[in-house]
């Protein structure tokens, strides 16, 4: 629940950045949105007594690389756009977004296996 807090939040200041024109702006919030505070795992350490979250993920390295490659897609995309925010652009970068959660979920959960090194 906290996390769709997060997103409108992040929504409704790409809204306001947008209708000000000051699109350098709104593109860089965009390529930067990916940082979120700790405020999840702060809550879980508070809640038990300070204990630690134990992070655990066998597919760590694909998800770091998948991490690149949609870093990657998105500034193509953004380069494709002529460096303007648009609508295109917009529902291109929800779309990749869509295909990073659920390639990430499958990753998790086993559905698609990640090389062993």
């Amino acid at each position: 629940m906290l996390q769709l807090f997060f997103i409108y939040i992040k929504t409704c200041i790409f809204i306001a950045i947008q209708k000000t024109g000051q699109h350098l702006s709104l593109l860089k919030l965009a390529l930067h949105s990916s940082n979120r505070l700790p405020v999840p795992w702060m809550l879980y350490s508070a809640v038990n007594a300070g204990d630690a979250y134990v992070v655990s993920s066998d597919g760590l390295l694909c998800s770091i690389f998948l991490l690149f490659i949609m870093l990657l897609a998105v500034i193509v995309c953004i380069a494709v756009s002529g460096w303007k925010m648009s609508k295109i652009l917009g529902l291109a970068m929800m779309g990749l977004y869509l295909v990073f959660v659920t390639l990430a979920v499958l990753l998790e959960y086993g559905k698609i296996a990640c090389p062993k090194l």
